[in-house]
């Protein structure tokens, strides 16, 4: 789909960038990643390698598997592209193709800048592009490009060969006249001097705000086309940091008038775009669900709090007020089960992330409209919330199911919104019971694992930086501290967005923390299980809670590198196809499976599961029932620091077709 949006936004820039000269009178090129052997891996998992030779000389270059990973992002390499005047870097196909080759500005924003290279040559090819060849993507900033991206494949071009390999090496740019081009510290001794060279300043996060709205702002410019509802939360979220530059007593850019002008028409567009019946989505074209109404009404209730802190925000305030009245409106029925197509609204209760939005979101509404009922609302919510808290301070994902690494890191974020807004004090009591959750699911690098999570959210990403600031600061805890600098260690001082001003007031400095222990083995009453690390081997097995795809797991990490990851082992699954003809198939197991763990202090942890094989479902609300099925599965598997060992037997109980 992304490779779809491109094409469509581009237009005449399609084309623009071939190899060989771009703009004159700019500066020299500057190395932004030589790619050798000992830089980190694009998307976490591409690495450098020995490269074909160029030149008769030999190469270091990334080994790009292009059919199975077509969207390779390299490491931050620029925290602003805007001072750029080109880019250039070498490519090695082993023999031509007849497409061509999207190449990307990615970052931290509501879109990308594209163009596209051709790829008619074999052997090595140096490519120099002008970034005013590269065409903007729906609400995309170049001083918020972080990344030089590909996207090999686009509709309407041939199948790529499964074993088709590319080389991509020495990256450079060129800056605009009299820029010095802001390039990324790389690796984590650089990224940390980085981040304290700021924390000598002042709060790191508020100082990258400041920095972010240095420039004059254009006015807002709604999106040319919406082809997401998902778009309307982009545009909300831009709101929060925004309106706090212009607004907050604290910021050096108080009642810009720039500043100001673009939030207040952001505002009247997002509001414009609310219907009569207060949502943004309702079933329909446009891909999205119940959430997005959630996800883009609280920031903009919050972002209008402050830009009522000043005169003209609150003259604006009765334009929007009676429309943003239904969509709170519709929020209240939604949770009062009114609202039968507003599915998320029926999990209420049993759905933490999305049922922290509705607390932020009735908090806003009662100091917005002056409405303490709707306090009482939020805290009922909230009391509901703190059930679905596990015991070694996990939230419950949806149902009974497992906490998930970037959902817990959503629910700590706005919680801690929450905390500040109101000093609830179950906000900030479920805050301080979170402590364990990080030093159980991260490893030393804050690399978290995904293995245990409910099977249709099991990924490799990175954690939320802003999370941990907040729980480092809501905790108290020496352990969350020294996790948060290893996440900053890792990431490249950017301001952070609506996160980013959430978890500023949680700053807690640059104290070193409590360094997790090199070998441990240990219960996670989170999942269900027992974890353990060995030097730079994370291992452990689970129960979950019930359809699994996976009882055990793995990963190895790097300690030097930006994106730690070197290595993950996500357990063995059986598929059993019961009909040729059609895709169905068999490989969950049961809602409620027998289960037994075994622990040996200090050496490993084991784990014992008997189920029948189950269709694919999703362990939502209401959960599911288990039918009969033929199929049994019995897994046994020993995780400790010498590895993971286990067996998975499939055995039928009856006579069945497969």
């Amino acid at each position: 789909m992304g490779c779809l949006l491109a094409l469509l936004g581009v237009g005449t820039a399609m084309g623009a960038a071939e190899a060989g000269p771009a703009a004159t009178g700019a500066g020299s090129f500057q190395t932004l990643t030589a790619i050798t052997l000992d830089e980190a891996p694009w998307s976490a998992v591409l690495v450098p390698e020995e490269g074909p030779p160029r030149d008769g000389a030999p190469t270091q270059a990334l080994r790009w598997p292009v059919a199975e990973r077509p969207g390779p992002d390299s490491p931050v390499l620029l925290t602003d592209w805007s001072g750029v005047d080109a880019v250039r870097f070498w490519l090695h196909l082993d023999k031509p193709c007849p497409f061509r080759l999207n190449v990307l500005l990615t970052g931290e924003m509501n879109g990308y800048f594209m163009t596209s290279i051709p790829l008619d040559f074999t052997g090595w090819r140096q490519f120099t592009l002008p970034i005013e060849s590269f065409g903007k993507v729906r609400e995309a900033d170049l001083t918020a490009a972080r990344r030089l991206s590909f996207r090999a494949q686009g509709y309407g071009q041939p199948e790529i060969e499964k074993t088709t390999v590319w080389w991509v090496d020495h990256v450079e740019a060129r800056p605009k006249p009299g820029v010095k081009l802001p390039i990324a510290p790389i690796g984590p001794v650089a990224a940390r001097a980085a981040w304290e060279a700021l924390a000598r300043e002042g709060n790191p996060y508020l100082i990258l705000n400041a920095r972010r709205y240095q420039a004059e702002l254009p006015p807002f410019r709604p999106p040319a086309e919406i082809r997401s509802a998902w778009q309307y939360r982009g545009v909300a979220e831009q709101l929060v940091p925004l309106a706090y530059a212009v607004a907050d007593p604290e910021s050096p850019h108080r009642g810009r008038k720039d500043l100001l002008e673009h939030a207040l028409g952001l505002v009247d567009w997002l509001t414009a775009q609310c219907r009569d019946e207060g949502w943004w989505w309702r079933q329909g074209p446009l891909p999205g669900d119940p959430n997005v109404n959630r996800f883009t009404l609280s920031p903009l209730l919050d972002g209008i709090r402050w830009l009522r802190l000043l005169p003209e925000g609150e003259a604006a305030w009765p334009r929007w007020r009676d429309t943003l009245a239904k969509a709170i409106d519709l929020q209240r029925r939604a949770y009062r089960h009114e609202e039968a197509w507003d599915w998320a609204g029926l999990a209420g209760g049993l759905y933490a992330n999305q049922d922290l939005y509705y607390v932020l979101i009735m908090a806003l509404s009662a100091e917005l409209y002056q409405r303490p009922e709707d306090l009482e609302e939020a805290k009922a919510m909230l009391d509901k919330v703190a059930e679905s808290q596990l015991p070694d301070g996990g939230f419950r994902y949806i149902g009974q199911e497992n906490e998930a690494p970037v959902y817990h890191a959503l629910n700590v974020i706005i919680l801690g919104r929450y905390a500040k807004l109101t000093g609830d004090p179950l906000a900030l009591k479920l805050l301080k019971q979170t402590a364990n959750y990080w030093p159980l699911v991260l490893t030393a690098e804050a690399q978290p694992e995904y293995w245990s999570d409910v099977w249709w959210k099991q990924t490799w990403g990175y954690v939320w930086r802003e999370a941990l600031v907040t729980a480092a600061g809501a905790t108290s805890d020496a352990r969350v501290q020294w996790l948060m600098w290893r996440a900053l260690e890792r990431a490249t001082p950017v301001d952070g967005g609506v996160a980013g001003i959430y978890c500023a007031p949680w700053w807690t400095g640059t104290a070193p923390g409590q360094a997790m222990p090199e070998r441990f083995v240990t219960r996670d009453r989170n999942m269900r299980g027992i974890r353990g690390r060995a030097g730079q081997w994370y291992f452990g097995v689970t129960q979950g809670r019930g359809l699994r795809n996976t009882f055990t797991g793995g990963l190895l990490t790097s300690p030097v590198a930006p994106q730690p990851l070197l290595a993950a082992f996500r357990g063995a699954q059986i598929h059993v196809l019961e009909d040729e003809t059609r895709y169905t198939s068999r490989w969950l197991s049961e809602r409620e499976d027998r289960t037994a763990l075994a622990l040996r202090p200090d050496v490993a942890g084991a784990l014992g599961a008997r189920y029948t094989l189950q269709p694919g479902l999703i362990n939502g609300v209401p959960t599911p029932k288990t039918p009969p099925s033929p199929w049994q599965v019995t897994q046994v598997w020993r995780a400790a620091g010498d590895g993971i060992v286990g067996m998975v037997i499939l055995e039928a109980t009856q006579d069945a077709r497969a």
